[in-house]
């Protein structure tokens, strides 16, 4: 089942990661086999928002996809791409005090057009569907003038093609997720779905611990049809004695890989 071009993307999530190179685009995908998801430039994430897509509409116009917690950001109109300077003016939506915490970025003409997320979206993952639909799952606490609770949110966001400017925002599914999730990691499957690992099920620290540590899997479709419950990964276990011991408690955002089925 090939990805359309607007499926190609690179998908950073937490803040520290830099110099991802992602100059080769994986847009032919078969079904049977292992893949990866790569696209744009060089790209320098040490102050990105939780959650970052980049895509490519049928038109050929670049856009990107941002979506991050309420707090008060400079990153609106009014930044300097050339020396990185931020905006003198706080970004807020219209007619409001309330910070802007999702917006698509136009990379051609350096436009921003606000979105809405329903709930928090903060310490939040993403995955496509294979129609090239954008799933952001999981969230963080309730916010200012109705933002809901996003811990177990899933959103998706259309792909276009946009006849002209794109007017598509996040849509709050019904289906939600099984388990309450902070800090997790998701990943599209060879059959569609998108598989989502980890977390925790409070916020606040950047940091996990044993009491609030969710060390289970699951799986969502894009028909949101029934699910198994979600499944135990020993790998993501461990004690209130081991909540200071790297390679344990240090489990928000679990690294994954597709790997081919040799068996």
């Amino acid at each position: 089942m090939p990805f359309r071009c607007g499926t190609s993307v690179l998908l950073l999530q937490g803040k520290g990661t830099k110099g991802l190179r992602s100059d080769q685009a994986s847009i032919n995908v078969p079904r049977d086999k292992m893949y990866k998801i790569q696209l744009m430039p060089l790209i320098d994430t040490s102050k990105a928002p939780s959650f970052l897509c980049i895509l490519k509409d049928h038109y050929g116009v670049w856009n990107q996809v941002f979506v991050d917690n309420y707090h008060v950001n400079y990153g609106g109109p009014g930044v300097n791409l050339d020396t990185g300077a931020p905006s003198p003016n706080s970004y807020l939506y219209d007619g409001t005090d309330i910070s802007v915490f999702g917006t698509e970025y136009n990379l051609e003409t350096n436009g921003l057009r606000p979105l809405k997320p329903q709930s928090n979206t903060f310490c939040s993952a993403g995955s496509f569907f294979p129609d090239g639909t954008l799933a952001n799952l999981a969230g963080a606490e309730p916010g200012p003038s109705g933002v809901a609770d996003g811990f177990n949110k899933i959103r998706t966001y259309a792909p276009g093609p946009c006849a002209g400017v794109c007017s598509q925002d996040w849509a709050e599914q019904t289906a939600t997720l099984q388990v309450r999730r902070w800090y997790p990691s998701a990943q599209t499957l060879v059959d569609g779905s998108v598989l989502v690992v980890g977390g925790a099920n409070a916020g606040g620290l950047v940091l996990n611990e044993a009491g609030i540590n969710v060390p289970t899997y699951e799986i969502i479709y894009q028909d949101n049809r029934a699910t198994q419950a979600p499944v135990i990964l020993p790998i993501l276990q461990f004690t209130a004695d081991e909540n200071l011991v790297p390679g344990k408690s240090y489990n928000l955002y679990p690294m994954r890989e597709s790997i081919e089925n040799i068996l």
